[in-house]
């Protein structure tokens, strides 16, 4: 029988599990960014910046009594601690360039590929639509790995040698831990709600602005604390994911929270808003698209 007369046959063999099917995405995109000039500049500046962090590091644990007797003479107006505190402060001002990555990187991800018809591309081939969000995810991710995670834990290992005893590591052992679970947060929120807004959107410059929006950064920060001190309401802070990200942040670094309700309920609203932008990024994706 001539198989234009077969019709449909169901294929009846065995699908192997392919876990990794998400990493030529990520692969490439990566690939794309990496070796262009500005993207490898902005990564230099973001490590020496922490480079500074390093030297302040350096002088307190090497010279602390210089330290201590330059802030008696002023008075005590320096103050310095190496401990989980100094740890927070260091990655929590890294947040600059995760917001610049995020929007350099991710802005036009999704919307490239739905402006330039190339989602029936991707779906013809072996993947499925999670591997395709978990590709452009991981492109946005990996700048942020080496911009935030990484010189984060390089600060924390050398601050363990300089100071290798046991009443310091005691003091400092659940840094590296609270430093991977917040970087995962913030990498899964910022990433994901970049690409709900890339899927939406066509221009960069909109879907830039529309982040940092939803995202509470900059000025629309200091709107949600004008908010707080007309209202008296602290839970104006739910309302920003960077406020709720800075609330668990501080949380998992051991430290008073800067707003007085749980983190736990930051927590929550950072899964739905994951969840909502995941949902969002699925809903625009479609693999294939009827033309009547």
């Amino acid at each position: 029988m001539p198989i234009y007369d077969q019709g449909y046959r169901r294929w009846d063999g065995e699908i192997q599990p392919a876990p990794w099917r998400w990493w030529p995405i990520t692969r490439q995109g990566v690939l794309q960014f990496l070796p262009q000039r500005k993207y490898l500049l902005l990564l230099g500046i973001s490590w020496v910046v922490m480079l500074f962090r390093g030297a302040q590091l350096f002088t307190y644990l090497r010279g602390r009594e210089v330290t201590q007797r330059l802030s008696e003479a002023l008075g005590g107006a320096i103050s310095f601690e190496a401990g989980p505190g100094f740890y927070w402060n260091a990655i929590d001002k890294q947040m600059l360039w995760v917001v610049l990555f995020t929007i350099m990187v991710g802005a036009d991800l999704i919307a490239s590929d739905r402006r330039n018809k190339a989602l029936q591309l991707y779906f013809s081939k072996p993947i499925t639509p999670n591997d395709y969000v978990f590709g452009k995810l991981g492109v946005i991710a990996a700048f942020q790995l080496i911009a935030l995670w990484v010189p984060a834990m390089l600060l924390w290992l050398f601050g363990l040698m300089l100071e290798p005893t046991g009443a310091y590591l005691r003091e400092i052992w659940s840094v590296p831990i609270a430093i991977t679970l917040w970087s995962a947060v913030v990498m899964a929120v910022t990433g994901m709600l970049m690409l709900a807004m890339s899927a939406i959107g066509q221009r960069s410059v909109f879907i830039s602005v529309s982040w940092i929006i939803f995202f509470g950064w900059g000025p629309f920060q200091l709107v949600i604390l004008l908010l707080r001190e007309f209202t008296g309401s602290q839970y104006w802070g739910l309302v920003s994911l960077h406020e709720s990200i800075g609330q668990l942040g501080h949380w998992l670094f051991g430290l008073d929270p800067p707003w007085e309700f749980h983190p736990a309920l930051s927590l929550l609203m950072l899964v739905a808003a994951v969840g909502i932008c995941y949902g969002v990024v699925r809903w625009r994706i479609k693999p294939v698209e009827v033309v009547l």
